[in-house]
């Protein structure tokens, strides 16, 4: 998982484009109100999720984090960007 500044968005998009294999990573963006839509086995299809610390500051406020998948799930790695 990445976090990021929302500005962010299409620059991390772009690196992960440009620096993987074609077809070796999978990244999906967590982030907006199309979010909701994304269950936690579609998330965990995807090697990368892109998202903002306001979604998961948002994500943590609306919700009790003992239910929300975003926060169940045993990342490997979470990389912070702080800009």
């Amino acid at each position: 998982m990445i976090i990021f500044p929302p500005c962010l968005i299409t620059n991390w998009q772009s690196e992960i484009s440009k620096h993987a294999q074609a077809g070796a990573l999978h990244a999906k963006i967590y982030h907006g109100p199309t979010r909701h839509s994304l269950s936690e086995a579609n998330i965990l299809k995807y090697d990368i999720i892109i998202t903002s610390y306001n979604t998961i500051t948002q994500e943590f406020k609306q919700t009790n984090t003992s239910t929300s998948f975003i926060f169940q799930i045993n990342w490997h790695c979470i990389i912070l960007d702080e800009a």
